[in-house]
């Protein structure tokens, strides 16, 4: 019986640990297409609460940008993102509080008034605080 009780126990923590790892990885992706909206909108006041005050966000042309940078460059229109389209379905990995998040992305708008369309592949590790993910750093690629 004890047998039988002990296997029981297992596959419901495994239930419960499954059920965790999905809504954290729902989380994650309405925190990734949340991130896609206020760049496009620029929405400063959401931008300021998603993104991590160390961030590091490296770009496919080789611009690294800190929180600041984005920001101004966003409200500056030095930047400036029109679309930003999924391509493929996130694969999301969570370990406690710490999780990354890769992306295939179409991504079209200007740089110095200079227009852009590229595809992507993105890197993000996101940062569980309290109770909202933060974006700690990002990195694509350009993909031919």
């Amino acid at each position: 019986m004890l047998k039988y009780w002990l296997t029981w126990v297992l596959f419901l923590s495994m239930a419960i640990n499954a059920h965790a790892q999905e809504k954290n990885s729902l989380a994650l992706i309405k925190s990734c297409n949340s991130l896609d909206s206020a760049l496009i909108g620029v929405k400063y006041d959401y931008l300021q609460s998603l993104l991590h005050p160390k961030l590091s966000l490296g770009h496919s042309n080789g611009l690294i940008e800190n929180k600041t940078e984005l920001l101004q460059h966003l409200q500056s229109g030095y930047l400036k993102y029109f679309r930003i389209e999924s391509l493929d379905k996130p694969e999301v990995y969570t370990y406690k509080k710490l999780a990354t998040v890769r992306r295939y992305i179409k991504v079209k708008g200007e740089l110095q008034q200079t227009a852009f369309e590229v595809k992507l592949r993105v890197l993000e590790t996101w940062l569980r605080e309290k109770s909202a993910w933060r974006l700690l750093n990002r990195q694509s690629t350009k993909i031919n």
